[in-house]
């Protein structure tokens, strides 16, 4: 018999659960590549690697509350001491945690998220021990900078999410407490904070093409989608809505809108497809429908029983519609 068919590599087999579980105890395999080969190769069988991801995950939710309502609790009976020398010694155990358990696992990826959290805890209690002074977006600025080392080195797509939170909360504050804009003005924020999530979820698209591990999962996309869809709906229902004079930074962030709504119907429809963005899509431009239909029912008929009946009508025939399409187009992930 040939030699080359006397022995078969391991390079030559199919990969099976059982040939990872045998290399992990052989000792050829870290824990870390037994859980993400694991999860490759039998994902919605091994329930028991996801309840333990999730009751791990919950659990340092929950530590994490614990904490920060600790302090809210018992402000006033500590002392400054204690105070930061307790989120000090959290902050350098979640981090010392990070660095024992590795960033490749879930539990290093939990320590540093911690952490980060943690740092952000420091910097409330720091501004309320020695009146600062300083406008809320400032504390959020600075809890930004600080993590965003942390956040680059995780490869962590949660910690990403909370990131981009505080991002868009500084914005918001910022743009509250220093820019002062006018009741005309007011609207242009939305146009704002639709071009930073706009850009967020490009980037994440072009990473996603490229394979990046962290970025793979399907609920950042929604998400971010999600988040866009909001804003975009609230710009473009105070549109339709408005009764007094309309500025222009209504109109740009409503026209903001209008193009995303148009991008995700095209782009998860044709080039990535995504049943649930596609769906949101649909809804809230339904949404749109029925709400420019009642003001133009509210407008141009006047008995309210006739306007009533016909705006039913309406919803009926949109969101039939809106079904119909989505069984029609057979938009699959």
């Amino acid at each position: 018999m040939n030699q080359q068919h006397d022995s078969i590599t391991l390079l030559e087999e199919r990969a099976t659960p059982a040939i990872v579980e045998s290399l992990y105890r052989n000792g050829l395999l870290t824990e870390a590549g037994r859980e993400a080969g694991l999860s490759m190769l039998d994902p919605h069988r091994d329930w028991g690697y996801w309840i333990g991801n999730i009751l791990l995950t919950l659990g340092w939710i929950f530590i994490l509350s614990g904490i920060i309502y600790f302090f809210a609790f018992n402000w006033e009976n500590m002392s400054v001491r204690y105070k930061f020398s307790t989120i000090q010694v959290g902050i350098l155990v979640c981090f010392a945690g990070a660095w024992a358990y590795s960033l490749n696992t879930l539990r290093g990826q939990l320590f540093l998220t911690g952490g980060c959290i943690l740092i952000g805890v420091f910097l409330a209690v720091f501004g309320q021990a020695y009146q600062t002074g300083a406008d809320s977006y400032q504390l959020f600025l600075a809890w930004t900078l600080i993590i965003t080392p942390f956040v680059i080195i995780s490869q962590f797509a949660p910690l990403w999410a909370i990131w981009l939170l505080l991002f868009n909360i500084t914005v918001i504050l910022f743009w509250q407490q220093e820019v002062s804009a006018t009741r005309e003005q007011e609207y242009y924020i939305y146009a704002i904070l639709l071009f930073i999530n706009g850009i967020a979820l490009l980037l994440r698209e072009q990473l996603y093409y490229r394979k990046v591990t962290f970025l793979q999962g399907r609920w950042i996309r929604i998400l971010l989608s999600l988040v866009i869809l909001i804003i975009s709906f609230i710009s473009i229902s105070s549109l339709i809505m408005s009764h007094s004079l309309v500025s222009n930074a209504l109109v740009l962030s409503a026209l903001f809108g209008i193009i995303m709504h148009l991008g995700f119907l095209f782009h998860y429809r044709y080039h990535l497809r995504d049943r649930w963005v596609y769906a949101m899509t649909l809804i809230s431009l339904s949404l749109l429908i029925c709400e420019t239909g009642y003001r133009l029912l509210e407008k141009f008929v006047a008995n309210k029983v006739l306007d009533y009946l016909l705006l039913t009508i309406l919803v009926i025939i949109v969101f039939s519609g809106s079904a119909y399409i989505l069984r029609r187009k057979q938009v699959r992930t």
